[in-house]
């Protein structure tokens, strides 16, 4: 452009123009495209607009890839995508299992019944090394809790003596048999919502991290071992079948919530968050929703496309930012300002007489600012140029005003 006139200054804003940022052809193994600012060696300062497109165009590339390597291995994520309103349809899913709950045989269902599941699921946690850790006497302190409940209390046979004496004298012994507490399909269902309701805001700060796994363990377990008990006694029923699969799309659909917030805090400032980025390689937790969502091959293929996005912090951090006003704004004060201060006659100046224009070119304090502000222009520091020429416009209309007042005082 300074080979067709443009001053210096113009020239260099003309050369982050959007186009600047689009992706090349060229791509990274994870699929990400290479742009033009991983190229920068040395600190570089861009407009704020600027700045803000190049972190909209890297989120686009991140959650791009990312949807389609989770939509790959989630089918509540394509179910998802046709069905927006999906907690609405769950919602109605669920009603439906509870209505199917009431329809089912109770006959022989008992707390009893259920103790039997969940003292099986206690025997089958794997077990490792000869002491217990912080998170299996949790786990073993609350399944014992649990079991102590009236509800599931085992039948038992009580013996008492009575008034009748046998031929030797000896009162006679009656054994009395206590019944488990009858319970029925509805019920275990309220309990097993109740349960994931008590998961989903279960946490004790005061408690270790251990202690809080052990008794997480323990109530998933709990909820388990309801579901054993339908499995197993209700195999082919429309219940069994329709609450194991709302049951899968409400647990993956939490995941899939949990994914969106994990990217919703990489992307929710102004500058991209690198800090929270990095816990998807360092964080277990992290790891596990992540494992969650797309099992161990589409984790791998979003592990390929982190390691190719958090290397990108290191060019990132030489970028900085300059004016916070738009591209608009700042050709506004360009074409005023930028060529000559004697432009200012053809624009919002032009009804300023040359008196008026030659005092205010005569003014000292005048070209010193604005010699300033075409040098902060020069350096890209926009900012402080944007500063400058406001003040320009201010000297300008100042005189602009004494110079309507004198000439209404003389007619």
């Amino acid at each position: 452009m300074q080979t067709a006139g443009v001053p210096e200054p113009i020239a260099d804003i003309s050369a982050l123009a959007p186009t600047a940022i689009q992706p090349r052809t060229i791509s990274k193994a994870s699929g990400l495209p290479s742009r033009w600012y991983e190229k920068i060696k040395s600190p570089t300062t861009i407009s704020h607009s600027q700045y803000k497109k190049l972190v909209e165009a890297i989120e686009n590339d991140i959650r791009g890839i990312s949807n389609d390597v989770i939509q790959k291995h989630n089918s509540t994520a394509k179910l998802r995508i046709v069905d927006p309103l999906l907690r609405d349809t769950l919602s109605d899913a669920f009603d439906q299992v509870t209505q199917l709950s009431q329809s089912l045989p109770s006959e022989n269902l008992s707390g009893e019944t259920l103790r039997k599941f969940i003292v099986s699921r206690i025997k089958s946690r794997p077990k490792f090394g000869i002491t217990s850790s912080s998170n299996e006497r949790a786990y073993r302190n609350e399944m014992t809790r649990l079991l102590r409940e009236k509800a599931l209390k085992p039948s038992k046979e009580l013996t008492q003596e009575t008034k009748i004496l046998d031929q030797y004298g000896n009162p006679i012994k009656k054994t009395k048999k206590i019944p488990a507490q009858p319970i029925n399909n509805k019920q275990l269902l309220e309990q097993y919502r109740k349960t994931n309701m008590e998961l989903k805001n279960y946490f004790e700060p005061s408690k270790s991290k251990g202690i809080n796994i052990g008794k997480r363990d323990a109530l998933l377990d709990y909820n388990r071992a309801i579901g054993d008990l339908w499995e197993k006694r209700y195999p082919d029923s429309e219940f069994n079948r329709l609450f194991k699969e709302t049951n899968k799309i409400y647990s993956e659909l939490a995941d899939l919530e949990n994914v969106d917030h994990f990217f919703n805090e990489i992307f929710n400032e102004p500058k991209i968050n690198y800090r929270t980025a990095k816990k998807f390689l360092d964080d277990p937790k992290i790891k596990d929703s992540f494992k969650k969502v797309l099992g161990d091959s589409g984790y791998t293929e979003m592990k390929s496309i982190f390691r190719d996005f958090i290397p990108t912090e290191q060019v990132m951090s030489l970028i900085k930012q300059g004016e916070k006003v738009g591209i608009n704004d700042m050709a506004k004060y360009v074409k005023r300002w930028v060529v000559s201060p004697l432009w200012a006659k053809f624009t919002s100046f032009k009804n300023m007489s040359k008196i008026a224009r030659n005092s205010l070119l005569s003014n000292q304090q005048f070209m010193i600012t604005w010699k300033s502000a075409l040098k902060d222009l020069k350096n890209k520091n926009f900012e402080k140029a944007i500063i400058g020429f406001q003040k320009l416009d201010k000297m300008a209309d100042e005189v602009s005003t004494n110079q309507s007042y004198r000439k209404t005082n003389q007619e």
